[in-house]
């Protein structure tokens, strides 16, 4: 059943022309920017990405990991790559990096396309878990360094060079035209200048087999048992709505709303809320403050300052507030 499950799914990816592309990186590298300038780019080929980005929102050192998705379908899946067919590595100690994120991303690699910002030649590239196929490299930390006169370099966008040269999968020309408009003036031209040298200066090898260090991780799979078992899905609880904590420190103030101030067609605010929390349904505003955090989003957006951010306290009636 397992073989029968790959070969659908590879029939359904051959369609649509969907490609798994793994970016691994930490913090300050440039890994976003390289991603969204990526995917601008492969949309003027006409081709369309779909990216999941997991971070922990860490300035500097914290894992960076950008699932991507290409294909020529605008709607593509939205979830991490499994067995990725190319993956570009921002720098060689990554390899090393302990964080579970990166040990795991890393681990998913077996065949394919290897990209890795090094000065080591592609057969010289210390790849823990094994892997055949393609590997590139090239010294994009001196380039940057060099074409933007900073350390550390944000490499990210030269590193889409040494993509570039090595999949195909977008032109050269394209890229330097994107990231312009993206960074204009001196850093634009700059971050150009440093995507076709590394264009020009990738070193690619063919049919490289990479023998294995260490063992790969074990994939974690749910207990489908478990999974089953639990008849629905809802909130998770958080301590302060109903718990008994009359400070309710974690969301010191509450959306209200005064419709008399609405006169859209249709709220935008539940579509901001990241919890779901808010409803908007004939003329009627609900927030469920059971497990509403307070964050305010729903109070920026709003157009017309109808909804208001209150202490929690004026909000909840006191049998809500204290159980």
């Amino acid at each position: 059943m397992g073989d029968e499950n790959t070969a659908l799914i590879s029939r359904i990816q051959a369609s649509i022309g969907l490609k798994e592309v793994t970016f691994v990186s930490i913090a300050g590298q440039g890994g976003a920017a390289a991603t969204e300038l990526l995917s601008a780019a492969l949309a003027k080929q006409g081709l369309y990405t779909s990216v999941r980005m997991r971070t922990t929102g860490g300035r500097r050192m914290a894992p960076v990991i950008n699932d991507i998705k290409i294909g020529r379908m605008p709607i593509l899946p939205n979830c991490s790559n499994e067995r990725p067919e190319e993956m570009l590595v921002f720098a060689e100690v990554l390899f090393d990096n302990q964080h579970p994120w990166i040990i795991r991303a890393i681990a998913t690699l077996r065949r394919g396309i290897l990209m890795v910002n090094t000065q080591l030649a592609p057969p010289d590239v210390p790849f823990p878990y094994g892997f055949e196929g393609t590997v590139a490299t090239v010294d994009a930390t001196s380039i940057c360094e060099r074409v933007l006169g900073i350390r550390p370099a944000p490499f990210g966008l030269t590193l889409l060079g040494l993509y570039a040269r090595v999949t195909g999968a977008v032109d050269v020309d394209t890229l330097c035209d994107v990231v312009p408009e993206r960074f204009p003036g001196k850093v634009g031209a700059g971050n150009a200048a440093g995507v076709r040298e590394a264009y020009e200066r990738t070193r690619i090898e063919k049919n490289v087999t990479l023998a294995a260090s260490r063992e790969r991780p074990p994939k974690t799979v749910p207990d489908i048992a478990t999974v089953l078992d639990r008849p629905s899905f809802g909130y998770t609880r958080l301590p302060g709505a109903s718990d008994g904590n009359p400070a309710l420190a974690w969301r010191p103030r509450l959306p209200t709303i005064d419709v008399s101030k609405c006169t859209c067609h249709f709220c935008v605010t539940p579509g901001f809320c990241p919890d779901g929390v808010i409803s908007w349904t004939d003329g009627r505003y609900e927030v469920n403050y059971e497990y509403c955090k307070g964050c305010g989003i729903c109070a920026a957006v709003c157009v017309h300052n109808a909804v208001t951010m209150r202490e929690a306290s004026s909000v909840l009636a006191p049998q809500e507030e204290v159980r």
